[in-house]
């Protein structure tokens, strides 16, 4: 941030004003802001606050608990830097319109308004100012705005990604393709409460995350996760030792569970959870996560499947998952064209459907898919296609369950269409509780079904009961047919001899 000297001051004021030439000192003592009493005080940055001013990055993702201030820290930071510094074009986007009104009135406007009279002079006038934009007499522009056209900005802050990404699936993909580009040499800050792990704001915090941990050095479009608990607030405390006393036990582990990793809560701080917990129920991990895990593991209603890979992966479903060399392994396809092709590999064990194996693959013809599977330790006794498996081609006519069955000898069964899309997510559901998965090997799978979303009616702002076609869905489709296919596979007996398992490992044993 450049210091006082930008303000057209002369340099004898400046000396006098030692003060205003520190960003610091601005953002503790200039502006004036309503706290959470309604009372109008000088914005004091609390502790969270403080954190991202002295670790914000050029591109910072803050995936966090509610209310820690970060819209009104991030806000009057922008204030700060376009009355400090000519010519900047700054730009705050929320979900929805109302939010950007409300964002700019409180956040914005309501600072500059209030700005001391007696230190006006030493900054730029406001030139014009609207129900969403304030221009400077130094040239600078700072607006709220639900989205971000045709501009190039300095600083970008998106607040609330992750429901954007929710509940405006489309609007999201135009701060992928529009925003973005808008600020490609400023500073981007995003914020938002996690809503499960899906959509862009997980996307780009689970990358940052990856990027922490693995404690690699950040590129020039690396993101910088800063996370922010509920437990980071000195707000959240409860003194009432009798809801303490009457925790149950389920919550009281959950506790201990924290405190084995690091997160050691005080007893006032356990009181406010609980409390809190007594409202929102499940939605705690959602609103006010104890660990970054904590808040990527809850899902929304924008995903067919998000729910049921969070129960999967709580029960433990989600585990090593050895493949078992005396039941029968069948294999899944979604058939690409123009996109990848999926695969799951799954066994039935009893009452239990294990996936043992996943492949995606784009651009690679049948005979690659093929090869995959014949190279696996252990025979395919069926695969399963979806309908359109037995399209033929005119110059052949073949089919693609034709050309499996001839040319690699293996068992088909071809699903019939199904009447409407949702009738195969329903039987997934009703399947899931039963599915196990390899973490490993099933992994861009389970990810797959994490993120296969539900397309958004804008008009009567509601979830259809049809997908989204993206890179997520071949994978999803994939695990449909598995599911559908489960039935009649049943029939047959989940083991088998070893005389028929010989026979029918020598079958396939081949080079494709």
């Amino acid at each position: 941030m450049s210091n006082i000297g930008s303000l057209a001051v002369d340099d004898v004021e400046c000396c006098i004003s030692n003060a205003l030439c520190s960003p610091t000192w601005r953002l503790n003592n200039l502006y004036k802001v309503r706290n959470k009493s309604g009372d109008v005080v000088t914005f004091k940055p609390n502790p969270v606050q403080k954190d991202l001013f002295d670790n914000m990055h050029t591109r910072t993702v803050i995936p966090k608990a509610r209310q820690h201030g970060i819209t009104t820290a991030v806000a009057l930071y922008f204030v700060d830097c376009c009355m400090c510094t000519p010519n900047l074009r700054c730009a705050i986007i929320a979900h929805r319109e109302s939010d950007a009104l409300k964002i700019f009135a409180t956040k914005i406007k309501f600072p500059i308004e209030h700005l001391d009279e007696d230190l006006k002079p030493y900054f730029p006038k406001v030139k014009r100012i609207t129900s969403e934009l304030v221009e400077f007499s130094n040239g600078s522009v700072l607006y709220a705005d639900t989205m971000v056209r045709s501009d190039t900005l300095n600083h970008l802050h998106i607040s609330e990604l992750g429901k954007m990404a929710a509940w405006y699936p489309v609007k999201c993909e135009e701060v992928r393709t529009g925003a973005f580009p808008a600020a490609e040499k400023g500073q981007i800050i995003i914020e938002s409460t996690m809503e499960g792990n899906f959509g862009l704001m997980a996307e780009i915090s689970n990358k940052a995350y990856k990027l922490k941990e693995r404690r690699k050095s950040l590129g020039p479009k690396d993101f910088k996760l800063l996370f922010y608990p509920w437990h980071a607030s000195a707000d959240y405390q409860l003194d009432d030792k009798e809801t303490l006393d009457n925790a149950s036990e389920e919550l009281l582990e959950y506790f201990r569970d924290l405190d084995e990793i690091g997160v050691s809560l005080t007893d006032k701080q356990k009181t406010w959870y609980l409390s809190e917990f007594e409202l929102l129920g499940f939605r705690m991990k959602q609103e006010y996560p104890s660990t970054y895990e904590e808040s990527i593991s809850t899902a929304s209603e924008s995903s067919f499947f998000g729910k049921y890979v969070a129960a999967a992966k709580y029960e433990k479903r989600v585990c090593a998952l050895p493949h078992d060399s005396h039941s029968r392994t069948y294999a899944s396809f979604d058939i690409g064209i123009g996109d990848p092709t999926a695969i799951w590999v799954f066994q039935i064990i009893r009452n239990e459907i294990h996936f043992v194996d996943y492949l995606e693959k784009a651009n690679e013809d049948i005979a690659y898919h093929m090869n995959w599977l014949a190279r696996k330790s252990y025979a395919i006794d069926r695969i399963v296609l979806p309908h359109d498996a037995k399209a033929r081609e005119k110059s052949t006519g073949l089919s693609y369950e034709d050309f499996i069955r001839n040319n690699f000898q293996y068992k088909t069964m071809t699903l019939d269409r199904d009447a409407h899309e949702i009738l195969g997510i329903e039987q997934a559901w009703k399947t899931f509780p039963k599915c196990y998965f390899d973490r490993d090997k099933c992994a861009t799978g389970i990810e797959s079904l994490t993120f296969f979303a539900r397309e958004y009616d804008r008009v009567h702002e509601r979830y259809l009961g049809k997908s989204v076609h993206d890179k997520y869905s071949d994978g999803a489709k994939s695990f449909i047919y598995a599911c559908e296919a489960i039935d009649t596979l049943s029939q047959d007996s989940s083991t088998m001899s070893l005389d028929e398992y010989r026979k029918l490992k020598a079958r396939h044993r081949r080079i494709v």
